[in-house]
Order: C-alpha cells, then structure tokens, then sequence
C-alpha cells in the first residue's frame, strides 16, 4: 500500500541461491622438514613434505525462500503499531574432498621409512571427504508501537524475533566431529 491509510500493508517473497566453489592448495618447500620435524631423521622427513603439496575441493550450497508480511495500524494521526510474520525455509548443503597431489614417490623408500612418511603426510594433510547437508523452517515476527512527539520526533518500543539457521563446516574435522554447525 502507499502507507497513506489507516490499515497499510507490505507483502513480499523472498529467494536466495548461493553456490561456493573453493579451490585450495597446500604445500610445502624444501624448508619444511627442519621447520615441522626437526626431531625426526631426514631420510624420513625431506620424503615425507619437502615439496609435497595435498589440493582440495569445497562446494557449499545455500537455497532459502522466505514470504512475509506487515500490517501497520495507524491508531491516530500520531500513533501507530505495526506487525509483521516472515516464514524462512533454508536448505544448506555441500562437500569437501582433500588428497595428496604430488611429492616424493615413496614407494622408492624400504617399507619401514615410506610407511613413517606417509604417517607424516597424512598427519600434515589426510585424504578426507566429507558430504552434509540439512533444512531448517523458522517464523519471525516483530510487534511495534510508535508515537510522534513532533514533527521531527517519534519514540517507539519494538519486539522483533528472528533466527539465523546453522551452517556447514567444510574441511578436514577431527573423528566425532560433525560438519553441521
């Protein structure tokens, strides 16, 4: 409505679409090895991460559509309350995947060394793959009362609830850990 009337109103729907694709890349120069491990045997560590890189893949969604309302009442030519609903439907969904791209070929190491290196590598950055998805349903309103004390003055009280529905956690997560946050 023009918001001229006693009654005045304001309709509206609500659509919201995000798609994120992340690309990322970890690796490690020839410095690594002193720097991360300096404890442990060259012949371990220089095979383990000197020069190895692990990629990575993300790809979270987001859909929401909302429908909302407002009413305003206007009680005199000073006085005013206000309503409003908003119902928000979102779904949030998404996977991530890491693996090792490119290092050392351990398998040209004895078996007890390249097993220790790629205890080492999987420590740094494991192969993971994670998928999750969810929907969440919320009503929000508001209530609000306002008086003009002037031309250029109003005082007002106003209750508004609303929600933020939850997110996803797309990387690599210690076991137990669910990716919903």
């Amino acid at each position: 409505s023009n918001g001229e009337r006693t009654l005045d109103w304001q309709v509206g729907l609500y659509y919201f679409r995000q798609v994120i694709r992340g690309y990322g890349a970890t690796g490690y120069g020839s410095a690594a090895p002193n720097w991360f491990l300096p404890a442990v045997p060259a012949a371990v560590s220089v095979p383990a991460i000197s020069g190895f890189v692990a990629e990575s893949y993300s790809d979270p969604r987001t859909w929401s559509y909302a429908g909302f309302g407002q009413l305003s009442w206007s009680l005199t030519d000073r006085l005013k309350l206000t309503g409003g609903l908003r119902l928000t439907h979102e779904k949030k969904s998404g996977t991530y995947s890491q693996w090792q791209a490119s290092g050392a070929n351990l398998s040209l190491l004895p078996p007890a060394l390249a097993a220790a290196a790629q205890g080492i590598r999987n420590s740094f950055n494991p192969v993971a793959s994670v998928e999750s998805s969810f929907s969440n349903t919320s009503l929000s309103g508001l209530v609000n009362a306002s008086y003009e004390v002037g031309s250029d003055a109003i005082v007002y009280a106003s209750y508004q609830r609303g929600e933020k529905s939850g997110g996803l956690n797309l990387s690599v997560l210690p076991a137990g850990i669910e990716p919903d946050v």
